[in-house]
């Protein structure tokens, strides 16, 4: 399966990632319908093409603290066993609280064999409340010459609800574990959920999901950890639990992308659906952690199906509507009559990935238009808007633009190109600006149609443009 892989038995949850040996593991919670979470797994060797492979576990017999599902954990190598630490779900099951740590081992990766004395692990109560005590994050903290399990928790006695905190456990050798009072307690939520942590470029980054997934950074363990404003968020709520592979200085982001109920864009969001495409991610010693494409990814998109440059190059596609649309070399540029402008270029394939630099320029939008209808009165629209600074996509429709969107924070610098990467495959949108942002969301309704280019105000240049397929 190609890029967003979802088993044919179920729909993809939260990625547990894993890298050995020049693979890529993703095992994941696999949501099936009417019966527990067991552990799915799929494995890749370019990021591109994922195999299925058996589950890994399962929900455990009545009475055993996995019972109910197998939630989110990690996986680490030591001494040439696989360890997977993951969440054991079942409410009503006493003597357990409903959230406890387990435990299971493998030689392969394939096979696996649960700890007889599962749960390994329960909420120490002088710190934590009991029911909710998860997704642990094992890693070898070379600084304390220890393990560390950093865990979604709540704080207890906190004196507001939003009490979520990242729990610590440490051990020296993966079997014998302390538990300690909360790493770190910022009271901005209710749960801080599915924990990972990498070292690069001097500093820690912290990633975890609420709503949306996200970062902090900090220099010391005993420093506060911090982002960069406006945001905190990697990608949109579509793009969530996502964790890393880590692959020496790489560090590759991988989540799953909601399905919509019926398989509508009006649809409500369910949990689970398929893996979006693993992205890279760009750690900078200010604090700022950037998303790009992986190189295995934009490479498979060779079949050209337009570009405004070079010996191949296509402009007499740009089909003017309204506005008038001028051609100067491989530069094009959009000027509006009165308000708004807008140009096509027709007959585009289904999927495909779509790469533009473009500029606009003070107090303008500009943008494009996906999968567009013949009567121009129905598609997707992605907007750069530089008066607002942000990102943003919804549906275009003939009566007007609709309040309704998911969007991005990005700065765009009046009359400075950005350069766009558009990812439009079967439902799935996933855009990457100047290979720092990015947005993920679902198009359902229109299965193809044409491109369209439109800005609104002020002239837009469009130095290249190109759309290639697999």
């Amino acid at each position: 399966m190609l890029i967003h892989y979802k088993p044919l038995d179920g729909h993809v949850g939260d990625v547990v990632p894993f890298y050995w040996e020049g693979v890529y593991h993703a095992f994941y919670l696999k949501r099936r319908e009417g019966i527990g979470t067991s552990y799915g797994h799929a494995a890749s060797r370019d990021l591109v093409h994922w195999e299925t492979l058996p589950d890994a576990i399962d929900v455990g017999k009545p009475g055993e603290p996995d019972h109910g599902n197998c939630f989110t954990g990690s996986i680490i190598q030591r001494d040439g066993v696989f360890h997977l630490f993951y969440t054991g779900h079942t409410p009503d099951n006493p003597p357990y609280p409903t959230e406890t740590i387990c435990h299971a081992t493998s030689r392969d990766l394939i096979h696996w064999q649960k700890d007889a004395s599962n749960p390994i692990l329960q909420a120490d109560e002088r710190w934590y409340e009991r029911d909710d005590w998860r997704d642990p994050f094992v890693f070898w903290n070379c600084e304390e010459q220890r393990y560390w399990m950093l865990l979604t928790a709540r704080l207890r006695g906190a004196a507001v609800p939003r009490s979520g905190c990242v729990a610590l456990a440490t051990s020296p050798d993966l079997r014998h574990w302390e538990v300690h009072p909360p790493l770190w307690v910022p009271h901005i939520a209710f749960a801080l959920e599915c924990c990972d942590v990498f070292r690069a470029v001097g500093r820690h980054f912290l990633i975890f999901s609420n709503v949306e997934t996200r970062y902090r950074t900090f220099r010391d363990w005993k420093d506060v950890p911090f982002y960069h404003p406006p945001t905190d968020a990697l990608d949109t709520p579509r793009f969530y639990a996502a964790k890393a592979f880590h692959v020496g200085d790489r560090h590759l982001l991988a989540g799953w992308v909601s399905s919509n109920k019926g398989e509508r864009d009006e649809g409500a969001w369910e949990w689970g659906g398929a893996m979006g495409m693993v992205r890279e991610l760009v750690p900078e010693e200010d604090g700022h952690l950037w998303i790009r494409v992986p190189e295995e990814v934009r490479s498979v998109f060779k079949r050209l199906v337009y570009t405004s440059i070079g010996e191949k190059a296509y402009p007499s596609a740009v089909q003017p509507v309204l506005g008038e649309w001028q051609r100067k070399g491989s530069l094009l540029i959009g000027i509006p009559g009165s308000e708004f402008a807008l140009a096509t270029l027709p007959k585009m394939p289904a999927d495909f990935r779509l790469y533009v630099e473009v500029s606009l320029q003070a107090g303008t939008k500009g943008g494009f238009l996906l999968r567009l209808q013949p009567r121009i009165d129905a598609g997707y629209q992605v907007v750069l808007d530089e008066p607002r600074q942000r990102l943003l996509v919804r549906r275009w429709e003939a009566w007007g633009e609709h309040p309704s969107a998911i969007e991005r924070p990005f700065e765009i610098k009046a009359d400075s190109p950005v350069r766009v990467e558009a990812y439009v495959m079967g439902s799935i949108l996933e855009i990457f600006l100047d290979d720092k942002v990015a947005l993920t969301t679902r198009i359902y309704d229109y299965k193809h149609g044409d491109l369209g280019i439109f800005v609104y105000n002020s002239p837009v240049s469009i130095s290249r443009m190109e759309v290639t397929t697999l």
